[in-house]
């Protein structure tokens, strides 16, 4: 059994969303559950929040790979992508019908729960969330308080978006961190949220 923070947080509050989410949705295993096909659509929904999590990790990981490779991109760049990618789930989720197709682009659109599930003001949170979205890209690559991360990305020896896995014969530990790189005798590990409880609601 493999846990984590999000999995046994699920387990407390509710046993049953808990086999909804691991055990009735997943193809693997309980195969006699008559709702499986239905669970497993549930569980591809996103909501904006999850979404544009994804979107500024991802635009944040190809600006600092392209800084390494001494190809600058501009906040004007920065926040275009990131608008592309979530106006494409914009139209996709907006007009959504049974057995629509996505697109086989690169990043496709993702179906987001506020449109799945016709929230009355999903127009409203969606737009509330793209200037969230926005604001967190913009201060990243033009607010000084950031500086030493974009510096450290450009680091020989900087990882970005890596995986690490450490194992014995107690247990075993998986997980990912967004940036780490040499920083004198010691290394910086960095890992991305958007907001913060003593800042403001477009902090990263």
């Amino acid at each position: 059994m493999q846990w984590s923070y999000s999995r046994r947080t699920l387990l407390e509050r509710c046993p049953r969303a808990y086999y909804y989410h691991y055990y009735g949705a997943n193809k693997r295993t309980a195969k006699a559950e008559s709702l499986k096909e239905r669970l497993h659509f549930l569980k591809s929904l996103t909501n904006r929040h999850l979404r544009t999590g994804d979107i500024v990790h991802l635009v944040i990981r190809t600006y600092l790979n392209n800084l390494q490779r001494k190809n600058n991109w501009d906040v004007r760049q920065v926040l275009s992508w990131a608008h592309q990618i979530f106006q494409k789930d914009y139209t996709y989720s907006s007009t959504y019908q049974p057995n629509t197709e996505r697109s086989n682009d690169r990043y496709p659109p993702v179906l987001l729960s506020e449109f799945y599930h016709d929230l009355e003001d999903a127009d409203r949170l969606f737009y509330e969330s793209e200037s969230r979205m926005l604001a967190v890209l913009e201060n990243f690559v033009s607010n000084p308080a950031f500086v030493n991360f974009r510096n450290g990305a450009c680091h020989p020896d900087a990882l970005i978006e890596r995986r690490i896995s450490i194992k014995n014969d107690r247990f075993s530990m998986r997980g990912k961190f967004d940036l780490a790189y040499p920083d004198g005798a010691r290394t910086t590990v960095v890992d991305w949220k958007i907001g913060k409880s003593e800042g403001n609601d477009d902090s990263l």
